[in-house]
């Protein structure tokens, strides 16, 4: 049987880890979105070089499971910070490290190879006249993307940017594989004092849904609100 009491008990203990939850899927979002933009500005522009490495490494990232990224960061930098900060002579080391920067790098990496993509592909749907049309007003490129593309790539990426913060947060579960104590976590605690382990998981799916749900209702708003205001522009 499940103990439904418990179940209140391990979320009151899940719910303290929110902040940390917040902290690591917010931070791995704006980073997301702003080298996920650079490297879908390098590939649309077509820049000699750096477009192909970077399709390499789209391609290649692409592939690979978030959980391995996470374990391979965590590895690498077990030894890989000690051996710089040695070499340095500075007084820092890996166990003076805290999880959350790795959990942040790791799940930044998911976020930017999918904003790139989005991006990309957002760009390919504006129409390509604009360029043309400020070209004649005597823009430039770059302030064509800045002024005009970009923006408009914004507004229709807008509910694919809340499933990806939507992901990034139940993404930050994978967190507590390599030492970060978050609402997953935090829940699993308390359920294994008494090794009632279910009830621990259902309380914390319970609030990873509540987060999310929040999150999908104010992008909601949002993109409802946005929509609102270009109707009454276009009139």
């Amino acid at each position: 049987m499940v103990d439904i009491p418990f179940i209140l008990t391990a979320f009151k203990a899940g719910i303290r880890y929110i902040p940390i939850t917040l902290v690591i899927s917010l931070s791995a979002f704006g980073l997301g979105v702003i080298i996920g933009l650079g490297i879908a500005l390098i590939r649309f522009l077509k820049i000699p070089f750096l477009t192909e490495l970077l399709r390499w490494v789209v391609t290649l990232l692409k592939g690979v499971p978030i959980i391995l990224v996470l374990l391979i960061i965590y590895i690498l930098s077990t030894d890989g910070i000690n051996i710089i900060t040695e070499s340095l002579n500075l007084p820092f080391r890996f166990k003076d490290l805290n999880p959350v920067w790795i959990a942040i790098i790791g799940l930044s990496i998911y976020s930017s190879i999918g904003f790139s993509e989005n991006f990309r592909g957002a760009f390919t749907t504006i129409d390509p006249g604009q360029f043309d049309a400020s070209e004649s007003i005597g823009m430039t490129r770059w302030q064509t993307m800045r002024r005009i593309i970009i923006p408009q790539a914004f507004l229709t990426m807008l509910p694919v940017s809340v499933n990806m913060l939507v992901g990034l947060v139940k993404g930050t579960a994978l967190s507590s594989l390599i030492g970060v104590v978050d609402v997953l976590q935090g829940a699993q605690i308390s359920g294994s004092l008494r090794n009632l382990f279910l009830e621990s998981y259902i309380a914390a799916a319970i609030i990873y849904w509540g987060i999310n749900a929040l999150i999908e209702f104010a992008g909601g708003r949002l993109e409802r609100a946005l929509q609102n205001r270009r109707g009454g522009l276009s009139v």
